[in-house]
């Protein structure tokens, strides 16, 4: 870290402005903590003025608000799921589990059931480029569908009474890599009519 402050410093036109993380993958709020003693070291070394700590945040944010409420920085807390919930990573995990108050989550994949080429099996034109899967496969919304693979552009699903032609609706797990996916949401409202657009950024 030491070289990059180093290089910083030494070009012209570049300001440090402060010290970023992540501590999202880390596996226990004692090692959260530990990790953002670190960064609040790092900010003092720096001794920059008006320094900038910005952190992940959507699965610890209670644990980096307790930790980080004395930090002489400005705080960035980029806790993205806060505005997209999701069905399964952040579901299982959010602090609001342990809390009053509750998030929702805000996305959906809709996808039509292409070929059912035995009894209980179906074939969904949704896949890998469309939802995300590395944390967690998408969650069927319609009771007795069950995932049983998701290729590049289809999954397999294992579902009674399912037609070519029916839509199927899916919860996904982890925004950001649904956000990575998909350069423009349709937003619905209750009645699932379009009402606008969001246009994502990642």
């Amino acid at each position: 870290m030491l070289d990059v402050v180093r290089h910083i410093q030494e070009t012209p036109g570049v300001e440090l402005a402060g010290v970023a993380g992540y501590e999202g993958a880390l596996r226990n709020a004692e090692e959260v903590r530990a990790y953002l003693r670190r960064l609040q070291d790092a900010v003092e070394h720096l001794r920059v003025r008006n320094p900038i700590l910005s952190v992940g945040g959507s699965q610890w944010f209670d644990v980096i608000g307790r930790e980080l409420v004395a930090t002489q920085a400005t705080i960035v807390l980029r806790s993205g799921a806060y505005v997209a919930h999701d069905d399964g990573y952040y579901r299982d995990r959010t602090p609001f589990n342990r809390m009053e108050g509750e998030l929702r989550p805000a996305l959906e994949i809709w996808a039509h059931v292409l070929s059912t080429p035995e009894p209980g099996l179906a074939i969904v034109g949704m896949g890998k480029r469309d939802a995300p899967y590395d944390e967690g496969l998408p969650i069927p919304r319609r009771e007795g569908v069950t995932i049983v693979a998701i290729q590049d552009q289809h999954t397999v699903v294992r579902a009674d009474r399912v037609e070519p032609g029916d839509l199927l609706a899916f919860g996904i797990s982890h925004p950001c890599t649904a956000f990575d996916k998909w350069r423009t949401l349709p937003l619905v409202d209750g009645d699932y009519r379009v009402v606008g657009e969001i246009t994502t950024y990642f």
